[in-house]
């Protein structure tokens, strides 16, 4: 007997399955199922897509069933092994064995159906049952099984067909392959579920119900039979023989009624001018090569009715208007570059949005976000998209600044941070150095220095004459232009640019103002003259029309138009002039001068009608300095250090200290409105340091090194600090610097 079974059963296991492989010879699936069977045989094979399990049978130890592997082609996978094997019947104290569970599919498309558990063993005399079966493992890239992950680029509510994503839906339920609206004799709707399709009785064809197997078998019962007369299993008794059928509802009787005349196979009652199994006689079935549709009888001719899933009809094909891509929304509207059909209207699907017609990828560069820009790298860089907008990214150790990857520390545009610039000067570890705008070759005794950001302009007392230079100077390769005191020379006390005129005052026998258009040619003469002594310092309107300097307490406004006329505006008791170059201030219309050995800080208006003192008992008051809102003046003691203190232009009184116990002097001083800058003493070195204008910690500036030469005079512009650097004993060198802070 077992030998019996045994054969009949491997006869059974190699029925021939076709859907998990694809193109090659039909494969005999089923032998795997007996590992481990000893006794008593008498299972039957089960056949799933892709593979079939092979079922244990009762008594003795169950047989391992195994799951097939589905083969997938171009891209997408065959399902997997429906189910694992049952578990057998024990014997008195045998165990159910574990049924594996079906096996992905081979290629990178979507993963194979998981398998399902298998049933556990019945218990015998003493056993226990069979442990469910093992689900199967998803394949690479695709949708696993439980816990399993949605494939690169589709959402979680779509599949990955070939390169397309698809819904996840009645089409593809669960896979690329398995669909739902297909099934036999099935014209009402049906749904899918975790990759289960359903198919509710009333969706069956009239005539046909769904009784045995899983719902992939669709409605596969003929419900007008006498064995299945009106529902599953219903036979009709010998009194009543004859299944006839009316509309919905069916009965067994004895002789067929006037609805249903014609006995058929002497068992069925039908209409032969409707009935699709017996079409104008008994016997003629209809059939139908429309795909999603199923065939009908009307009057006695057989024809196709669409599927509820397939409900509209184009060029005699049954199709969705709500998902067919090639009828999207209504016959003939195609869907084109990638689209899918999506609720009737053709959209691009998983993370692929439109661009010219066609569905790209969120992440393409060359089409990247809503816009569909096309992302430039930038120079020296990569870029990338993230979706939404363009990512541009640069290699370790560089920034991107104005689309180009740059060393910051390096960069002399772009030193320190983006847009900072160097610019003649060199960067170093993130910092501006210094540049050389003149030096020994065509300086002697630099002092007194004035810039506008675009021109500089120094006093040179070794040449005695001004001179004037764009700011790149010898860093650029360029040569100064002098100017001042051409036929008798004088010593240069006072420098300004202003309204692209470079002003120069020289003390000769009289008090000499000379300008130069900063793109002129020297002047032969000087543009106005007055009688006075030392004169020193130097300031002039943003408009070049005024030259304000004072000579020993007196201080003069000179116009630089044609008149070339110089006026006294004011005077203090004074014996000695400051010693320096920045005694004099303009500010809001109105003029400062430091006082000197006097001790004070003098406001004068331009025009002389009215002179004040705003500050006194300072010291030594050596220079003043402005900005928009304060006056600022060093004063100087007798201890070798000096503060610096500040009052609002509108309220001179309201005077308070910015910082005290400098090294040095107390010249010069400058001020950029955010910080005072000054020289400092210490150590027998000079630098340059800065503080913020209201008070607190003084900074170095790290481009200035720290020099034995004398630092004698400041100028601000543009962000950048100018100063002017002389050797001791002075005379003999010297050199103009510039320094973007």
């Amino acid at each position: 007997m077992r030998v019996r079974v045994l054969t009949a059963l491997l006869n059974a296991a190699t029925m021939v399955v076709t859907s998990g492989c694809l193109g090659d010879a039909p494969t005999p699936l089923g032998a795997a199922g007996f590992a481990g069977a000893d006794a008593g045989l008498d299972g039957s094979a089960l056949f799933a897509s892709g593979g079939a399990p092979f079922v244990g049978g009762s008594g003795g130890a169950p047989a391992v069933g195994q799951g097939g592997a589905g083969i997938g082609v171009s891209g997408a996978r065959a399902p997997g092994g429906t189910s694992s094997g049952n578990g057998g019947m024990t014997q008195s104290g045998g165990m159910g064995v574990l049924g594996n569970g079906g096996a992905p599919g081979l290629d990178a498309g979507n993963d194979a159906t998981m398998g399902t558990s298998a049933n556990g063993g019945s218990s015998g005399s003493g056993g226990s049952a069979g442990s469910g079966g093992v689900p199967g493992n998803g394949g690479s890239g695709g949708i696993t099984g439980a816990g399993g992950t949605v494939p690169v680029g589709c959402k979680t509510t779509e599949l990955m067909c070939g390169a397309t994503c698809v819904p996840n839906d009645t089409q593809h339920c669960g896979t690329c392959t398995h669909d739902c609206t297909n099934l036999s004799n099935v014209s009402g709707a049906v749904t899918c579920s975790a990759g289960a399709c359903t198919v509710p009785a009333s969706s069956c064809k009239a005539g046909f119900a769904h009784c045995t197997g899983g719902a992939d078998s669709g409605c596969e019962t003929n419900i007008a039979t006498k064995t299945d007369c009106g529902a599953c299993g219903k036979s009709c008794p010998a009194n009543t023989p004859v299944c006839a059928g009316s509309g919905s509802t069916y009965a067994c009787v004895s002789g067929c009624p006037a609805a249903t005349p014609t006995l058929c196979s002497g068992t069925t009652c039908v209409d032969t001018t409707k009935d699709a199994l017996n079409c104008g006689t008994c016997g003629k079935a209809c059939t139908t090569t429309v795909t999603h549709a199923t065939a009908v009888c009307s009057a006695s001719a057989c024809g196709f009715q669409c599927t509820a899933s397939y409900p509209n009809t184009c060029s005699g094909a049954c199709v969705d208007f709500q998902t067919d891509a090639a009828n999207c929304g209504k016959c003939g509207n195609a869907c084109t570059g990638g689209q899918q059909c999506i609720g009737g209207a053709c959209q691009c699907t998983g993370s692929t949005h439109p661009c010219s017609g066609t569905c790209v990828a969120a992440t393409d560069t060359t089409a990247c976000g809503a816009s569909c820009v096309q992302c430039t790298a930038p120079s020296g860089g990569s870029v990338s998209c993230n979706g939404t907008s363009c990512v541009p990214a640069c290699p370790g150790g560089t920034s991107l600044c104005n689309g180009v990857c740059v060393n910051t520390q390096t960069d002399k545009g772009n030193c320190g941070a983006c847009g900072r610039s160097c610019a003649p000067g060199s960067c170093s570890a993130g910092s501006c150095t210094k540049w050389s705008i003149a030096g020994a070759t065509s300086v002697s005794d630099p002092r007194p220095i004035a810039s506008d950001g675009t021109y500089v302009a120094w006093g040179d007392l070794g040449s005695q004459q001004c001179n004037l230079v764009a700011i790149a100077g010898a860093a650029g390769g360029l040569t100064p232009t002098a100017f001042g005191n051409r036929t008798s020379p004088g010593t240069p006390t006072g420098v300004a640019v202003s309204g692209l005129t470079a002003v120069c005052v020289e003390s000769s026998s009289s008090a000499e103002v000379w300008t130069m258009a900063e793109n002129g040619s020297p002047q032969n003469a000087p543009t106005a003259t007055v009688t006075a002594n030392s004169p020193s310092g130097l300031a002039v309107n943003a408009i070049a029309t005024q030259a304000f300097f004072q000579s020993i307490g007196t201080i003069y406004q000179c116009g630089l138009g044609f008149d070339g006329m110089c006026t006294s505006i004011g005077t203090y008791p004074a014996t000695f002039p400051p010693f320096g170059y920045r005694d004099v201030a303009l500010g809001n219309g109105l003029l400062y001068a430091a006082e000197g050995l006097v001790g004070g800080v003098g406001q004068f208006t331009p025009n002389g009608s009215t002179t004040s003192t705003i500050a006194s008992g300072q010291g030594t008051v050596e220079a003043v300095a402005t900005d928009a809102t304060y006056v600022y003046w060093t004063s100087a003691g007798s201890s070798g250090t000096f503060s610096i203190s500040r009052a609002p232009q509108s309220n001179p009184s309201a005077a308070t200290v910015v910082a005290a116990g400098i090294g040095g002097e107390g010249i010069p001083l400058v001020t950029d409105g955010t910080n005072v800058y000054f020289q400092v003493f210490a150590g027998g070195t000079y630098s340059v340091a800065s503080v913020p204008v209201g008070g607190g910690t003084i900074t170095p500036i790290a481009g200035v090194t720290p020099t034995a030469d004398v630092i004698e005079d400041l100028a601000l512009a543009k962000g950048m600090l100018f100063w002017t650097q002389v050797p001791t004993p002075s005379g003999t060198g010297g050199t103009v610097w510039g320094l973007h802070l």
